[in-house]
């Protein structure tokens, strides 16, 4: 075996006519090795990542108004207030609370680490009264 794994033919050897078997063998691994390499990716890939949402705060409601992520994953909201009121996002299961005034933007981040269904509102009054809610939901990392 050499470097990176690479299977290496000793090149003094003399040349021998090819069997069937080895014919066989080195089809049947140059058709594994790319569906090995390929579930390796898809296993490295299925873990906690970072999740980013634009969200709009404006007419009072928040656009979107669900986000859905797994747990353990990265949220990042990147919050922007058009309006000409300022708008707040209050999360408190993850103990998020951001003022925003009138055309800002802001970028929360945190780690998802418990599952369920988080509403998050704007605490501005009269804002959630008005329907300016939505929710997080974190669902198990499959």
């Amino acid at each position: 075996m050499s470097e990176a794994g690479a299977i290496c033919v000793d090149e003094a050897a003399e040349p021998q006519p090819e069997s069937s078997s080895a014919t066989t063998t080195r089809l049947a691994t140059a058709t594994f090795l790319p569906v090995l390499f390929m579930t390796t990716i898809l296993i490295a890939c299925s873990g906690p990542q970072t999740r980013s949402f634009d969200m709009i705060g404006e007419d009072f409601r928040f656009s979107p108004d669900t986000l859905r992520v797994n747990d353990g994953d990265t949220v990042q909201i990147n919050f922007s207030n058009p309006d000409v009121v300022p708008h707040l996002i209050d999360l408190p299961a993850f103990n998020q609370h951001i003022a925003l005034a009138p055309g800002g933007e802001f970028t929360l981040e945190f780690v998802a680490d418990k599952t369920g269904s988080f509403p998050f509102v704007c605490s501005v009054p009269g804002h959630e009264e008005a329907g300016m809610v939505g929710s997080l939901i974190v669902e198990t990392n499959p």
